[in-house]
């Protein structure tokens, strides 16, 4: 083989690596992304419920909680405060746990649905 023809194979050979690695940096960036998103979210319900749980009953929180579920894609939040427990479901898919506020002495589950 001619030395042009090596430099030119070499070369095709070097970008091809390079777009494979940006695909992968690009893939791996976006589902890191997702996942974040996805945390503050769920974050941020926790503060919402945790900051309602002070001032509302739970039977003040089912009017407003499903409609603020079904976005997020939850299908099931648990609390539990000490022996009492308080929950809000639709069918169960996976887990998520959740901590609330140390006063409270208990905490949270959130289900989340899966993604389709």
């Amino acid at each position: 083989m001619r030395f042009t023809t090596k430099l030119s194979a070499l070369i095709t050979l070097l970008v091809a690596l390079a777009m494979f690695l940006m695909l992968m940096g690009c893939s791996y960036s976006f589902f890191y992304v997702t996942q974040d998103r996805q945390e503050r979210r769920f974050d941020s319900l926790v503060t919402s419920l945790d900051q309602a749980m002070l001032q509302e009953s739970p039977r003040d929180q089912e009017k407003w909680l499903p409609i603020v579920m079904r976005p997020l894609g939850i299908v099931s939040i648990r609390v539990e405060a000490g022996p009492t427990e308080w929950s809000i479901a639709h069918a169960a898919i996976h887990r998520r746990r959740h901590a609330v506020d140390r006063r409270h002495g208990g905490g949270f589950a959130v289900q989340p649905a899966l993604a389709a």
